[in-house]
């Protein structure tokens, strides 16, 4: 399993970017990278709640995924920590995976880091990436807008 780890500068304060990680609505604007569409199915954001989301890349049923974590950890305003895996028939797309968000302030902002570990190995870690970065970027939209940025 790979591991990859992506961040980024939000101009907004730890408060504003931790609460659109934990808010439903927030994380169904958010977390569907550019180019790809996205399903909410469930989002309990209290440790042991569920966020269920499909998400389609490309035409056809190898395009979409569907997800199901867990929120394992919530330390206001500093991390959030999701874990689950692929919802699968395939064990390598099926086995646990770890999402990590550790918020630090940073020059009138929040540095945000998403590290993914146990990354299935049909999923390649550059892509991983890209989609980790087009979501932090859409994070970044949202969180900024409501910052007056």
């Amino acid at each position: 399993m790979a591991e990859s780890t992506t961040t980024r500068w939000i101009k907004a304060p730890r408060s504003r970017v931790y609460s659109a990680l934990v808010d439903a609505e927030a994380i169904a604007t958010w977390l569907c990278p550019e180019g790809a569409t996205s399903r909410l199915h469930e989002c309990v954001p209290e440790v042991g709640g569920h966020l269920r989301m499909e998400i389609t890349h490309a035409p056809g049923p190898d395009g979409t995924r569907l997800f199901d974590l867990v929120f394992a950890e919530l330390r206001p305003d500093e991390a959030v920590v999701w874990r689950g895996s692929f919802v699968s028939d395939d064990p390598v797309l099926g086995s646990e995976m770890q999402l990590t968000f550790t918020l630090q302030d940073e020059a009138d902002g929040t540095r945000i880091t998403l590290r993914h570990e146990g990354l299935p190995e049909t999923i390649s870690v550059e892509d991983n990436e890209r989609g980790s970065e087009s979501s932090l970027s859409n994070l970044a939209r949202l969180v900024e807008r409501g910052a007056g940025a």
